[in-house]
């Protein structure tokens, strides 16, 4: 079940409070619905208090709050709410001896909550991953037509994240002359010294002249508290006096970011 871990918790938890709460009170004392906390704001309340005790579960959260326990976020949660420990108690006790089944309602509308914000994040994961996953927001596809009338290729992005990169697309280059070789031009440099600094050339790539269509990838690595840019072009017949290949094409082009290496 989707839910198990989340379910287990609530049902420990409700067993927890209500054993201490019966434990701590006389069979005589009778049940009333003063200082009761309403029954709209519980399933909130159930669902906040999940979370939390997820959350102080993690490792790095827990060294931050290592003075707190799951007792200490429950009583937290409770008190956000503008409410006592001794009313929550109370409130749960109150559902669990005389109104068991209406109990079970509550708790299934705070595992509904806590299903709706599961969807939630699901969805804000996979945007934030496909934002990351392709870095590249230049054209997707550039076509040599003739020598007049082409695009640049040129390619300008900023590497900002440390980690590792994979520049990604398809060549396809018709047959011309074999002698003038069409090939990648590219670099990488510190972000802050574009002009000055260092350039470290892209690994060389030599487009296959074939009519046929060829992929090729390039890695390339991001150092820590070293943010980079890449520049360059995917063709640059520059060294070749002038000359420039016609009826080319390279498209399907992604730069992919993982944080380790693969």
């Amino acid at each position: 079940m989707k839910f198990l871990n989340s379910r287990t918790f609530i049902f420990i938890l409700l067993s927890f409070v209500l054993l201490i709460s019966i434990s701590c009170t006389g069979r005589r004392n009778k049940l009333d619905h003063k200082n009761m906390i309403p029954e709209k704001e519980l399933p909130a309340l159930l669902a906040e208090i999940y979370m939390s005790d997820g959350l102080l579960s993690l490792p790095s959260i827990r060294a931050m709050y290592s003075s707190l326990d799951s007792l200490s976020g429950y009583v937290q949660v409770v008190e956000k709410y503008g409410y006592t420990k001794e009313e929550m108690d109370k409130t749960l006790k109150y559902y669990f001896i005389k109104k068991p089944k209406q109990l079970v309602k509550i708790y299934d509308r705070a595992l509904g909550i806590l299903s709706e914000k599961e969807s939630y994040v699901e969805k804000e994961i996979l945007i934030i991953q496909a934002h990351i996953e392709n870095q590249w927001n230049g054209k997707e596809s550039f076509y040599l037509c003739n020598p007049a009338n082409s695009d640049s290729l040129q390619i300008d992005m900023p590497l900002e994240i440390p980690g590792y990169y994979t520049l990604k697309f398809r060549a396809r280059f018709y047959p011309g002359d074999q002698l003038f070789p069409a090939e990648i031009n590219a670099y990488t440099c510190h972000r802050d010294s574009m002009e000055t600094g260092k350039r470290s050339y892209l690994k060389s790539v030599r487009f296959l002249k074939d009519g046929q269509a060829h992929y090729y990838a390039i890695k390339i690595v991001v150092p820590e508290n070293k943010p980079l840019r890449l520049r360059g072009y995917f063709y640059d017949n520059s060294g070749y006096r002038g000359l420039r290949e016609e009826n080319a094409v390279i498209d399907n082009i992604t730069l992919t970011y993982t944080l380790a290496a693969v």
